[in-house]
């Protein structure tokens, strides 16, 4: 079964990409120890899914330590997106993943991938993020994105 875990959301997504939505975090925190168990694990989302057009988070920030199988961030843990804004977010917590062969950790997002079947739109925008926590697990690790994705049909992004 699929579990989601995060500070401030756990899970958000639709049956279909017919019934957009759009999210928005801005100043908000989590100092919590965030222990999850299965997978997509965040200190403020665990999991954003299909039908998120657009995804910004601004000014907010996660101090507490995540423990999770895989697709742990420290904002972050798993989402699926057309365009994503994320500015001026750090993480100071630790992330540890514990019992996956593929862990897929970030300090600021874990695994992220295109929720649309071509590159058409598609927008990245990363400004003034920072991780100081320490990242553990097996396999696609990274200080800010742990694995960066798309659909078998996208054929890249318009913009980093």
């Amino acid at each position: 079964m699929f579990k989601a875990i995060g500070g401030l959301i756990g899970d958000i997504a639709t049956d279909s990409n017919s019934n957009e939505f759009n999210v928005s975090i801005i100043g908000c925190e989590n100092s919590g120890v965030i222990d999850g168990g299965n997978n997509s694990v965040g200190g403020l989302i665990g999991f954003i899914g299909r039908g998120c057009n657009t995804l910004y988070i601004k000014e907010s920030n996660n101090e507490g330590d995540i423990k999770a199988n895989n697709y742990a961030g420290g904002i972050c843990g798993n989402i699926n997106y057309k365009q994503l804004h994320i500015e001026n977010v750090s993480n100071t917590a630790n992330i540890l993943a514990k019992d996956s062969d593929y862990t897929y950790e970030g300090g600021i997002i874990g695994y992220m991938s295109s929720s649309t079947g071509n590159s058409d739109g598609k927008q990245v925008y990363i400004s003034n993020v920072k991780n100081s926590g320490n990242i553990t697990g097996k396999n696609y690790i990274a200080g800010v994105i742990g694995w960066i994705g798309a659909d078998k049909r996208n054929h890249g992004y318009k913009k980093y």
